[in-house]
């Protein structure tokens, strides 16, 4: 229920929950409206806004899409730059800006 308020969607927030908890995997909508039982359309328009925002990865395999999470992507932790540093990153931005 978080998840779905946070991205607005139900159905947003599943997906995404999904490829993050299956990221060594890729998915076609096809496959997705299976498990979700869901129409085609419904999925494509949110896998669409979920890669637009970074959180997915999209890759074409034949004439089909194939969706996965963006280990990339802000949700994934980087090892030269861990969570905490950014925002040590943005505070020393924020106070150099004010001196």
């Amino acid at each position: 229920i978080i998840l779905a308020l946070l991205f607005g969607s139900g159905l947003r927030a599943q997906l995404l929950t999904w490829l993050y908890t299956h990221n060594e995997e890729t998915f076609c909508v096809r496959q997705l409206e299976a498990i979700f039982a869901e129409s085609p359309a419904h999925i494509s328009r949110e896998l669409k806004r979920l890669h637009r925002k970074g959180l997915i990865s999209v890759a074409m395999q034949g004439n089909q899409k194939h969706y996965t999470a963006n280990d990339r992507g802000p949700a994934f932790s980087d090892s030269e730059n861990p969570p905490h540093q950014y925002t040590q990153d943005a505070r020393e931005r924020r106070d150099g800006r004010r001196k």
